[in-house]
């Protein structure tokens, strides 16, 4: 009779912490989803829902723009939708202006025309858009790992920078560039 007491208590315990631990995370889930509602992203930072589209439309505008260029072989159509009224260049290799950047994407798409850009990630905040991709010359290419940062004003890109680095045959440890 006493154990069966004990294993009542027990039950009558467990059951209690279990409510009490589903009311907790139904309440905390509820508060997540209020707050991501309000914009609130997790360590506090609040984007409004206008926000967050003017964001996620910069980065589509540099996706299409990238894509469309080296991708597509489109760099004169490309400059026309998404480039701005100027476009300021900080690659030493290349100068400023559509123009130039026409000239460039056309020259190098000739010399690798199985060119290809995979874009692996994004980041989108305030007027700048960041793209980490990995760019391959022809098939079976171990390629190139490449950051750019865009800058847009009015939706319309204008300013560039880069970092390109080799990926190598054989690294250091088993980590990959992308």
């Amino acid at each position: 009779m006493f154990v069966i007491r004990i294993s009542h208590r027990f039950v009558a315990i467990t059951l209690a912490a279990f409510m009490l631990i589903g009311s907790i995370l139904i309440w905390g889930r509820g508060e997540s989803r209020a707050q991501q509602e309000q914009g609130i992203l997790p360590g506090g930072c609040v984007v409004s829902t206008g926000e967050q589209a003017r964001l996620d439309a910069n980065r589509e505008t540099v996706l299409a723009y990238y894509d469309l260029s080296f991708n597509q072989g489109q760099p004169e159509l490309a400059c026309e939708l998404y480039q701005g009224d100027h476009y300021i260049q900080h690659n030493p290799h290349a100068a400023d202006g559509a123009d130039a950047f026409i000239g460039f994407v056309n020259w190098f798409r000739s010399e690798h025309p199985e060119l290809h850009m995979e874009f692996v990630r994004t980041i989108a905040e305030g007027d700048l858009v960041m793209t980490h991709s990995h760019q391959t010359l022809f098939p079976g290419d171990t390629g190139t790992a490449v950051m750019d940062i865009f800058r847009l004003e009015d939706g319309r890109i204008v300013e560039h920078w880069d970092v390109v680095q080799p990926v190598p045959a054989e690294a250091a440890n088993d980590n990959t560039m992308f």
